[in-house]
């Protein structure tokens, strides 16, 4: 009988208090959780990991969320295993969303956060 495994979600969020709020919120829900706020690490955690759910930020030390983005869609497809990109900012113009979703985010949440909404798409896309 195959050992049910809790889904992986990587948080890449660079204010710790949120970054923890969401790791709760997702622990709550059964998942695992990994966090991190550094291009290298985020790129690695997916290539090494292999999440099932990406939460990215676009404000990140070093690096753009919106080319880390177009680079997970690459990583995604080289690892043969293509995972649903999350995005949760306080960047919220319409042109930033649209490219955010053409880059391949299946969502977008503005910030502050309803906690309730994010839970809701986390679930929606993790079944």
């Amino acid at each position: 009988m195959p050992i049910h495994q809790a889904p992986r979600v990587l948080v890449a969020e660079e204010d710790k208090s949120v970054a923890d709020l969401f790791s709760l919120s997702l622990q709550e829900l059964g998942c695992q959780v990994r966090i991190s706020a550094q291009e290298k690490q985020i790129r690695d955690g997916i290539i090494q990991w292999k999440p099932d759910l990406l939460v990215l930020d676009l404000f990140l030390p070093g690096c753009s969320g919106l080319d880390l983005l177009r680079e997970c869609r690459t990583l995604g497809h080289h690892l043969k295993r293509p995972f649903p990109i999350l995005v949760v900012s306080s960047l919220g113009f319409r042109e930033v969303v649209e490219q955010a979703r053409s880059l391949g985010a299946v969502d977008f949440i503005l910030k502050p956060v309803d906690l309730d909404n994010f839970r809701q798409k986390v679930l929606m896309y993790l079944s």
